[in-house]
């Protein structure tokens, strides 16, 4: 099992034995449609009737009848506790319509569980989990995030990220895409993580995310002091396993990093990440086996009003509906 360890990660137990819950299939949703008086803007669209659907082909490789999105039956729902997050009124329908959205990309059944709590030092939050839905096809996957109110602003914590070597390449995007579909739609500010293990740093840097503290740069630092004078490989990001596609790590590629870092300069993590020498991705290189090996990272975040993050992201993730 490969995890994307999250700083300041909250326990919270799924707690799956029943599946006696509503049933939401992707592009045949049970939901309110959008601009119902149920579901209003949030919710999922389509005609809400939930008769049986047409067989289709897996795009991870196996023919599948439904794609079901289910609410866990041990979900909270709390409508004063559900304002104080959103910042406005949000029924039932308009929450699950939110946290099922969260996943509209994943090509898997799901299981969805949320509560609102208090987490960490926000007064309220809304937790949501996600969980492969009875079938072990799919491979086994945990996703944890949180939502909550910061001095005002609407911030989404993601709190882990957890999946066997089974999920095939591209599930991260999945998983990102429908989120931030989603927090542009609520008006999230900001999103955090602590980028670590295996692909975590390159990725999110990738995806456009910034270090938030000097640790960035330390992670930069840590990953060229240990490159120096060896002989690097390139490593898949799922399983961190080298390739087999090697570089030694000589004056030339340390005089190309060094020219690519500034300590006070947040950026220097994008700049390294895109490196290469001829079609070496000597950046990628670097991330991710000090990553894998010394399971270093750095906290990170990326802010929506930002065009340049924003602009960074949807080039990586590719903007899909």
């Amino acid at each position: 099992m490969i995890q994307l360890r999250i700083s300041d990660r909250q326990h919270v137990p799924l707690r799956l034995a029943s599946l006696k819950a509503r049933s939401v299939r992707e592009g045949n949703p049970c939901h309110e449609p959008a601009g119902s008086s149920a579901g209003g803007q949030f919710a999922d669209k389509g005609s809400g009737n939930c008769g049986p659907s047409t067989a289709t082909k897996d795009p991870y490789g196996e023919p599948t009848h439904q794609r079901e999105r289910r609410i866990s039956p041990t979900s909270k729902y709390n409508a004063a506790a559900a304002e104080r997050v959103f910042g406005r009124p949000m029924t039932k329908a308009q929450v699950e319509a939110v946290v099922v959205g969260m996943f509209s990309d994943v090509k898997y059944p799901i299981m969805v569980n949320y509560n609102l709590e208090k987490w960490g030092s926000a007064s309220t939050s809304v937790w949501v989990g996600a969980t492969p839905l009875g079938n072990e096809h799919y491979g086994a996957f945990n996703v944890e995030r949180a939502l909550f109110r910061q001095e005002g602003r609407l911030v989404a914590k993601h709190i882990s990220f957890d999946k066997s070597d089974k999920i095939p390449a591209g599930f991260g995007k999945d998983i990102m895409r429908g989120h931030m579909k989603v927090y542009e739609k609520i008006g999230v500010d900001e999103v955090e993580l602590f980028a670590n293990v295996t692909a975590g740093p390159y990725v999110w840097a990738r995806m456009g995310f910034l270090p938030n503290s000097s640790d960035g740069y330390a992670f930069l630092e840590r990953a060229f002091d240990e490159a120096r004078g060896r002989t690097i490989s390139e490593r898949d990001p799922i399983t961190g396993k080298p390739t087999g596609k090697t570089l030694h790590f000589d004056a030339e590629a340390e005089r190309l990093i060094m020219s690519l870092m500034r300590r006070t300069d947040p950026k220097s993590m994008w700049r390294v990440a895109e490196a290469k020498i001829g079609d070496f991705k000597i950046g990628k290189a670097l991330m991710i086996e000090t990553a894998t090996i010394s399971e270093e990272g750095y906290h990170a975040s990326i802010k929506l009003k930002n065009k340049e993050q924003m602009d960074k992201f949807w080039s990586y993730v590719g903007r899909k509906g």
